[in-house]
């Protein structure tokens, strides 16, 4: 797999901003091509070929997405992959991580989390891992209340939903 090298040729460039820089760049273009059907359609339909690579170097600029990642993800739009693109991004991340010391959490919390309260998030969690965390978050009203926050292997689930599930097995095992 070439994303080492990726990841290898970007620290050599600039260290570990380089590489945070590329993994950040690979992401910001997976999110704004997750959100909108014209670009996942640009970028996957053979009869927008003409126009593609115009189309994705104006939206690589207007991301800002340079280096590494501006190369990865031209790449994978012209061998016709850019359906694994999310794929991609979660192995450079992963990469990028491992290069600079740093951990990600996942976060889904039952309505949207403030800046103070996703930085309190990210401090507890780098104290406890003894790493920079980067925290991503997600809303998801289904779990009612609370978070479920996952680094890793790690799972804190202090969600309503899951305190409710608690509670139901308990009362399944001793009835009253």
């Amino acid at each position: 797999c070439a994303l080492p090298i990726l990841v290898g040729a970007a620290a050599e460039r600039g260290g570990a901003p380089a590489v945070a820089a590329a993994s950040e760049g690979l992401r910001r273009f997976a999110d704004a091509f997750a959100g909108s059907l014209e670009l996942r359609e640009l970028l996957q339909n053979p009869a927008f070929e003409g126009e593609r690579d115009r189309v994705l170097a104006q939206v690589l600029d207007r991301l800002a997405v340079d280096g590494e990642a501006r190369g990865v993800v031209r790449l994978l739009s012209a061998r016709g992959r850019i359906g694994a693109l999310e794929e991609v991004v979660r192995e450079v991340e992963e990469l990028a991580d491992q290069q600079v010391n740093r951990a990600r959490a996942f976060v889904t919390a039952a309505v949207p989390l403030s800046d103070e309260q996703v930085g309190r998030l990210a401090r507890a969690l780098e104290k406890r891992l003894d790493k920079k965390v980067a925290v991503r978050v997600q809303t998801d009203p289904k779990i009612l209340g609370g978070i479920v926050c996952r680094v890793g292997d790690l799972t804190l689930d202090t969600s309503l939903h899951r305190q409710l599930e608690k509670l139901r097995e308990s009362l399944a095992k001793h009835p009253g």
